[in-house]
């Protein structure tokens, strides 16, 4: 029990929240629902997760100030999340449960890629794709907020452009070793990116590589939040 309730609270630093259904996925799949309310309940007694609201009934869970120093985290993890800011980890932390992804940290993507900080892109959604293992590549998880698919295109291109801005940024895109990973919430949002990247780009103008991934789960944030201001640089970073 102690093994595993550490390796669900160093889930919860790694994803910078999480909610019961997402300690159900990854930790009791074959098992009752109620084992991941139990072990939820007893880390919340323990004073070292805390909940917030996530639209309707439903929390997310964050580390509480307590554990977020134990572990080396700075107390800033403790605080409940802006709506654009939650949204984007709820997106993230789905996205890598559902296709077995290995986010980075902030701490360990900028030890790892020091000189890669590009302005709009969340260093928290970074990630290692071996999915190709000749070609291995730096990750890019963009979450979906109700935008239009030529919208999305438009910041894809933003993205790349300001990636661009630095060389060694731009060397790995001319290698082919830079994937942006797309997750919206439903197929036929899906389709309709597929569609709008596959006008906007092509073999002969990038060499960035993208991926349309569903995470169903996203429905719900989006559901019950309006459509989220523009982050701020300092979530873009966080």
């Amino acid at each position: 029990m102690k093994d595993r309730d550490e390796a669900i609270l160093e889930h919860v630093r790694r994803f910078r929240l999480t909610t019961e259904e997402a300690i159900h996925y990854a930790f009791f799949e074959s098992k009752d629902p109620s084992a991941s309310r139990k072990v939820v309940a007893r880390l919340t007694s323990q004073n070292k997760i805390q909940p917030f609201p996530l639209g309707g009934k439903r929390l997310y869970y964050v580390l509480t100030r307590r554990a977020a120093l134990d572990m080396g985290e700075n107390i800033d993890a403790a605080n409940p999340f802006s709506p654009a800011r939650r949204n984007n980890a709820y997106g993230v932390l789905w996205y890598c449960l559902r296709y077995g992804i290995k986010k980075y940290t902030v701490a360990e993507f900028r030890a790892l890629y020091p000189t890669l900080a590009i302005s709009g892109g969340r260093l928290s959604n970074y990630f290692f794709d071996d999915s190709m293992p000749e070609t291995p590549r730096l990750g890019l998880i963009y979450v979906d907020e109700k935008k239009t698919a030529e919208k999305i295109v438009r910041r894809m291109n933003e993205i790349i452009a300001n990636a661009y801005t630095l060389p060694e940024f731009g060397k790995l895109i001319q290698d082919g070793r830079f994937l942006l990973s797309i997750a919206t919430p439903t197929a036929g949002k899906k389709a309709s990116i597929v569609e709008a990247l596959a006008q906007e780009f092509s073999p002969h103008n990038t060499r960035v590589r993208f991926r349309v991934a569903v995470v169903p789960e996203l429905e719900h944030v989006l559901i019950n939040t309006g459509r989220s201001p523009s982050a701020t640089r300092a979530e873009e970073e966080d």
